[in-house]
């Protein structure tokens, strides 16, 4: 009936019952337990007109007795438009049940995280993990959650980390006429053979910081699913000739949406976790998690927090007014386009089997 399963209940014996009509399901297989006989209209039409005000109508039309039979393995629902076309949408498998989609779920330091692919058999069969955060979560207490709400396209985000050459354009400042930032980024593949010396630093504490990150998170069976941002900042007052070095950074980009974001300084150590949120088509919620220790002043997290927020925003004007162009210009005489093509190159194994998807998505006339 479409209810959301979101508002349902829990039973003692892990089944997730409906709040509409209390039909149960099975937790971990998605099997419906409410019986075996229940009934499923496989086909059914309607015709989409408009009124006098132009509201659209839809006159559903009854269906034939044949077209009430499952003939093949998958539901059809056929829709007949004004232009006389007809789209036909594959549901799921006919069975004895109306079972629902079932995913493979990963709990660690309190985070709940659904694994998603756009094909079946890799989505119940994840080839990586997000990080274990447990001792950073001893290490540090939780201090907010900023939120960024923009209309881009997905990979605009994550593609953010290895575009090195837009710190020195779109994050200048850092408080404005007051506080300049300067930057060293760098971007590297977690699977390059010379990752170590590749993620040096000419500060013997920030490659330390670095490696030791390194060693704790990324290894064979994922390094090909990680890509690491580094970045060095130095500031200057009013945009003096003197800078001082402010802090270290590496980031690490999991799979195509989680971010984990380590910053040291001289001074205190800050953790940033970054995770997305889908709430409609190009439209997106970018949400970041600040972890501090706990003697840092929560007003001194809460800026931070800010300040990285506010970097965000400025991202967010370019994102929301961007294009994507079939054939892209790089300019490999520079570094900056180099680390730009080849994560783009790293970052397209994300997509697979999401054309074959889209294709199907377009058949049900999805307006995604």
């Amino acid at each position: 009936m479409g209810a959301n399963l979101v508002h349902g209940t829990v039973t003692q014996n892990n089944c997730i019952a409906c709040p509409f009509h209390n039909w149960t399901f099975d937790g971990k297989s998605g099997t419906c337990l409410s019986g075996k006989k229940q009934k499923q209209a496989s086909k059914f039409k309607y015709q989409v007109s408009k009124n006098h005000e132009g509201n659209t109508i839809y006159n559903f039309i009854e269906a034939k007795p044949e077209d009430m039979k499952c003939k093949t393995k998958s539901t059809k629902i056929s829709i007949e438009e004004e232009n006389d076309t007809s789209v036909t949408s594959n549901g799921d498998d006919c069975a004895d049940s109306p079972n629902i989609k079932s995913y493979v779920i990963y709990e660690n330091a309190g985070i709940i995280y659904i694994f998603l692919h756009a094909i079946r058999e890799k989505e119940l069969n994840p080839d990586y993990y997000p990080f274990d955060l447990t001792e950073e979560k001893k290490k540090f207490v939780y201090r907010g959650t900023a939120t960024n709400k923009t209309k881009n396209q997905f990979q605009d985000m994550p593609e953010n980390g290895a575009d090195i050459a837009h710190f020195l354009y779109i994050h200048p400042q850092i408080f404005k006429g007051i506080l300049y930032a300067y930057w060293k980024p760098k971007w590297v593949s977690a699977s390059a053979p010379d990752l170590l010396e590749q993620t040096k630093s000419d500060h013997s504490w920030i490659t330390d910081f670095r490696h030791k990150l390194i060693n704790k998170f990324v290894n064979d069976s994922n390094k090909s699913k990680i890509g690491i941002v580094l970045l060095e900042n130095e500031i200057s007052f009013f945009n003096f000739k003197y800078r001082y070095l402010f802090f270290g950074l590496i980031g690490f980009q999991v799979g195509p949406g989680l971010v984990y974001l380590f910053l040291k300084s001289p001074f205190f150590e800050t953790m940033f976790f970054q995770y997305s949120e889908l709430i409609g088509k190009h439209n997106i919620e970018l949400h970041h998690e600040i972890w501090t220790a706990n003697w840092i002043p929560y007003w001194f997290s809460a800026l931070k927090l800010k300040l990285e927020s506010d970097q965000v925003t400025n991202d967010c004007v370019i994102w929301d007014n961007k294009k994507f162009g079939s054939t892209p210009w790089y300019n490999l005489s520079t570094v900056a386009d180099n680390f730009l093509k080849e994560w783009r190159v790293f970052f397209c194994q994300f997509y697979e089997g999401c054309k074959e998807k889209d294709e199907k998505l377009k058949a049900l006339n999805s307006d995604w």
